[in-house]
Formats: structure tokens, sequence, C-alpha cells
């Protein structure tokens, strides 16, 4: 679980300032920043190794599965396992 306050505490900035520069540079907000990580993540995951879907949410970073599959098809259209059989 990582918070924009944790963020800013380890880097010795204000909230604020997170916010401004990721949504300044990135055009998305934070949650929306993190989970562009996750989901990266995940679909190298997906590609490259045989661990089950549920195993890579939970590495990704999501704990609830509807969560992860709505992420996952707003970022790639597809659903996690559509992914994987489109991109074997």
């Amino acid at each position: 679980e990582l918070s924009i306050n944790d963020l800013a505490a380890r880097m010795s900035l204000s909230q604020r300032k997170i916010s401004f520069v990721i949504n300044d540079r990135y055009k998305m907000n934070f949650f929306d920043f993190i989970n562009s990580y996750r989901i990266n993540f995940a679909k190298q995951q997906l590609q490259n190794s045989t661990l089950s879907v549920k195993e890579i949410m939970y590495d990704s970073g999501f704990g609830n599965k509807s969560t992860f599959n709505a992420s996952f098809k707003k970022k790639t259209g597809l659903s996690p396992s559509d992914f994987r059989q489109n991109k074997s």
C-alpha cells in the first residue's frame, strides 16, 4: 500500500508538490500514475511467466480482483486473461 502521504514523507516533499508534478508531467493523478506502473509490471509477467493471473495480481500490488481487472482493461482494452492469450 503506497499512498501519496508515504511518498511525500520518503521524498521529503509536500503532497501538493508531488501531486502537481505528476499532474503536470504525466497528465494523470497519483492513483492512475501508480496503477500504470502496476499494470505495466503485470503485462510483463503475463507475457513472460507461467504464474497465475491471481498471483500476478498480488505481485503487482492489487489486492482485489475486480479492481485489477477494471484497471487492466482500462489501460489495455483487454482483461488480463485475454491479454495473456493474445500476446503469447
